[in-house]
C-alpha cells in the first residue's frame, strides 16, 4: 500500500512538471511548480485536505485515490495539448 501511495505522489508531480511544461514550452519551467508544491505541502500540511501528499502519515490513503487521478487527467490534457498545438503549427 505505501509503494501504491508513492506512485501516485510521484505521478502527481511529475504530470505536474509535463503539464506545465506542455504549456510554456520550456522543460526548465515544468520542474519549478512540483518543487513549489512540495514546499507548500511541507509547511500547510494537512490543510490541503485531499491534496495533501504526506497523507499517508495520518492514516489516510484516499488522498492518494485523488493524487492518483488528478495525475492522470494532468497526462491526459498535457498531452492533448500538445497534439493541438502541434495540428495548429
Amino acid at each position: 500500500m505505501l509503494a501504491l501511495g508513492t506512485i501516485a505522489d510521484a505521478l502527481f508531480l511529475g504530470s505536474m512538471g509535463m503539464l506545465t511544461s506542455a504549456v510554456t514550452r520550456n522543460t526548465v519551467i515544468g520542474y519549478m511548480p512540483p518543487l513549489l508544491y512540495y514546499a507548500l505541502n511541507i509547511g500547510m500540511g494537512p490543510k490541503l485536505g485531499s491534496f495533501y501528499l504526506f497523507s499517508m502519515v495520518t492514516g489516510s490513503y484516499t488522498a492518494k485515490l485523488w493524487l492518483f487521478a488528478t495525475g492522470i487527467l494532468m497526462i491526459v490534457a498535457a498531452v492533448f495539448y500538445q497534439r493541438l498545438r502541434k495540428r495548429s503549427a
